[in-house]
């Protein structure tokens, strides 16, 4: 039987860390008299059953207990819907947590998940799929290939990514990208292009600095013109966060944005590779009742 607060909770997450965290959170309601109910997620794509299974069993507030990828299954379910979703990270990345506020510590994130102050957070969709912190085109889904295949072998968070990031500078293939929006139309030789309802990527990388998943806009970054050579010198300014002042950085705010890539290009939504180019990219604003922190 679903409980008015319901728990979905990744055991795999975090290289066991979902498990870890489980238990923590309920030991804590449990010594609050806080009733709950819980479904642990057996394989990927099941949390989008136990989320509309929770939603249609009249599931009030929801506590996810996992990463990104996580959010990308459970949170269509409560779109156009009261239900609020609390977030406890305990993933490998956790980069939508970074912009939210959301505290490491699984016992001051829950007190955040079970709070009064709710937000509607904006999402986005890329050719109608929906996500929620970032979608990017170019390279980066090059190194994302990489990075899952250094994670199996034990790699986590930044460290992988960055590991993969340098093994693919050896391929380096920019690509010729014209973006098209209801501002403006560019064509540049670019690396990457991401479009940021969040800030941060590749387990804490800040592609998007200033991105605010409540203000009704994303912030866009292309990283152009760079040869083998000035991309080190853009990776250093990259993890400074301090690659948008580059002149290998074209930096912009827009609600939607069409994407042509030759050749054409996979995307990542929130780390999950597809397919992708030509990709329109829309904003839907305040679609997910979200528990934050109050000064968020």
């Amino acid at each position: 039987m679903v409980s008015s607060l319901h728990i979905i909770w990744n055991p795999v997450s975090g290289a066991g860390a979902g498990e870890k965290t489980f238990r923590l959170v309920s030991t804590i309601l449990k010594a609050k008299d806080i009733p709950f109910s819980s479904a642990m997620t057996e394989y990927p794509g099941h949390a989008s059953l136990l989320a509309e299974e929770a939603v249609a069993s009249g599931a009030k507030r929801i506590l996810m207990l996992s990463g990104d990828s996580t959010l990308r299954e459970i949170a269509p379910s409560l779109i156009g819907t009261d239900v609020v979703l609390g977030i406890v990270p305990c993933g490998s990345g956790n980069d939508l947590a970074r912009p939210l506020r959301l505290p490491s510590d699984p016992a001051a994130a829950l007190d955040i998940a079970l709070s009064d102050h709710i937000r509607k957070m904006d999402v986005g969709t890329a050719n109608g799929k929906l996500f929620f912190n970032i979608a990017g085109v170019g390279f980066d889904v090059d190194v994302l290939v990489v990075t899952d295949e250094l994670r199996a072998k034990g790699f986590t968070g930044s460290r992988a990514y960055m590991k993969a990031l340098l093994k693919c500078i050896s391929h380096l293939t920019p690509r010729k990208m014209t973006i098209i929006t209801p501002e403006r139309t560019i064509t540049k030789n670019a690396l990457i292009l991401a479009a940021g309802n969040g800030t941060h990527f590749g387990g804490g990388l800040n592609i998007t600095p200033g991105a605010d998943p409540f203000d009704g806009k994303f912030n866009v970054c292309v990283i152009h013109d760079v040869s083998r050579l000035s991309v080190l010198y853009v990776l250093a300014k990259f993890l400074k966060g301090t690659h948008t002042a580059t002149k290998y950085c074209t930096c912009f705010q827009t609600t939607e944005l069409e994407v042509l890539c030759e050749p054409d290009s996979m995307m990542e939504l929130d780390g999950t590779i597809m397919r992708g180019t030509p990709v329109t990219i829309k904003l839907l604003p305040g679609m997910l009742n979200l528990a934050v922190p109050e000064d968020i």
